[in-house]
């Protein structure tokens, strides 16, 4: 039995007032600003914050419970070095003795915001014929050499970027770098290949997409916020029908135009000798030549709209109705982004959250995110409702949760309950590896400079 899942794209405006006493500089949740012409500055707190309300006349004043003060958590040492070669590759390392293992990752300015309109999961479809091979490495072969040395490889395609992982035993950087410098210099992309990737991102679609509950809602609330704006409008696993047209001259020309070394980053952390390894990546990737070196192309302005735009459709796999809400604000490291994530989480990230809160029994589950893009940036509330519940009903307790955040600031103890789940999160990610390498990779790709993890971390 299909449900209803009801999708609502809101101005920015309904968005913004959420910041309101959710400063930039919150504990835990810091990421760097990116001002003119891509240099760094700290971020302010966010303007107009409120004071707490006045007791009311005669009310007799209730003495705080007293808490432990918060241990500090030790910082994590990461001590990002960086290396640019002659052919624009950048390289950024970070050493770490404390597990013998190492992480390579390399993360390439080839998301789905730079494929052209009409050809919708390009590059997820290039990531996959990356696996197929190159002049010196048969198909199939990088992962299972890296298995056989105890390792595991792994990718993935974002709007932004793609990353290719090598997770290894120390010892085995001379191998993953290697693999890695051969497919970026020479795949083999042939239409025999084309032709099976083709088909397992068709079943990948159908699986992730077409028949997981909720998740067509999902990618059409994306378009709904981002409607008119290719980069992020489409969804990065395509469509059926780009999908379809896409041809090996195609996919050549992408790799060619965004998977060349100056639009890449060389990330390797874990167990490493450092001057061992800046030779070894001097070996291995001096002589990868440049790409095409395709301009960027200025991507559409974005109409942010000036009223709501609501959509209710049937989920066959769903089993109980949702509400889905989707905003587009400031990017990852612009000013503001924080502000509002932090605000976001008090207002709908998991059961204390006060949409949870007000739903009660209505929502068996409800949750928040920030997609963390680099250009316009999609914040997303979403509630999968009991069975009894009626959307309308949802709906507006909701809206009315919007609203009264910017008439009832954040509690001090909402403020530092969001932050310390951020920190957390950011954290389990930046403590392994494989999870610093990936996040190496792609600060320093996206943000501009690694060594900008070092600040967030101690934040």
């Amino acid at each position: 039995m299909s449900s209803p899942v009801r999708l609502a794209a809101r101005a920015l405006c309904a968005l913004a007032c959420l910041a309101v006493a959710a400063p930039a500089d919150a504990e835990g949740a810091r990421k760097p600003a990116k001002g003119a012409h891509g240099a760094h500055k700290p971020k302010a707190p966010a303007p107009g914050a409120h004071a707490a309300p006045a007791p009311p006349a005669g009310a007799r004043p209730v003495a705080p419970r007293a808490t432990p003060p918060r241990a500090a958590p030790p910082p994590l040492a990461l001590r990002v070095q960086k290396v640019t070669l002659d052919n624009g590759l950048r390289v950024v390392l970070s050493v770490d003795h404390s597990t013998p293992t190492v992480a390579v990752s390399v993360a390439y300015d080839a998301g789905a915001r730079r494929e052209p309109r009409g050809q919708g999961g390009l590059a997820h479809l290039a990531l996959h014929l990356a696996f197929d091979g190159s002049a010196n490495v048969a198909s199939g072969e990088h992962e299972r050499l890296v298995a056989a040395r105890g390792g595991a490889a792994n990718a993935t395609s974002t709007a932004d970027a793609t990353v290719l992982d090598d997770e290894l035993p120390a010892g085995e950087v001379p191998l993953a770098l290697w693999l890695e410098a051969e497919r970026m210099k020479a795949p083999t992309f042939d239409a025999a290949d084309l032709a099976r990737e083709r088909a397992r991102a068709f079943g990948e679609r159908a699986r992730d997409v077409e028949g997981a509950p909720y998740a067509a809602a999902q990618v059409e609330l994306r378009a709904l916020a981002y409607q008119g704006y290719w980069p992020y409008e489409h969804d990065p696993l395509g469509s059926q029908r780009d999908l379809e047209a896409l041809d090996i001259d195609a996919v050549r020309a992408f790799h060619a135009a965004h998977r060349g070394p100056e639009h890449a980053v060389l990330a390797i952390a874990g167990d490493i000798d450092t001057d061992e390894v800046v030779a070894l990546v001097h070996r291995f990737f001096d002589h990868v030549p440049r790409g095409d070196g395709a301009p960027d192309v200025e991507p559409p302005r974005l109409a942010e709209p000036t009223g709501a735009r609501d959509v209710t459709r049937d989920d066959a796999h769903a089993t109980s109705p949702a509400l889905a809400y989707g905003w587009v604000g400031p990017g990852a490291f612009e000013p503001d982004h924080d502000a509002l994530e932090l605000a976001l989480r008090v207002l709908a990230d998991g059961p204390g959250s006060r949409v949870a809160t007000r739903l009660g029994a209505g929502a068996l589950d409800v949750s928040a995110r920030a997609e963390d893009l680099v250009g316009p940036d999609l914040f997303s509330v979403f509630a999968r409702l009991a069975p009894t519940q009626r959307a309308d009903d949802a709906a507006k307790k909701i809206d009315d949760e919007i609203a009264g955040l910017a008439r009832r600031a954040p509690s001090a103890a909402e403020v530092e309950g969001a932050a310390a789940r951020a920190r957390s999160s950011f954290l389990a990610e930046l403590a392994g590896h494989a999870g610093r390498a990936r996040l190496m990779a792609t600060w320093e790709l996206l943000a501009g400079d690694a060594r900008l993890l070092e600040g967030r971390e101690r934040a």
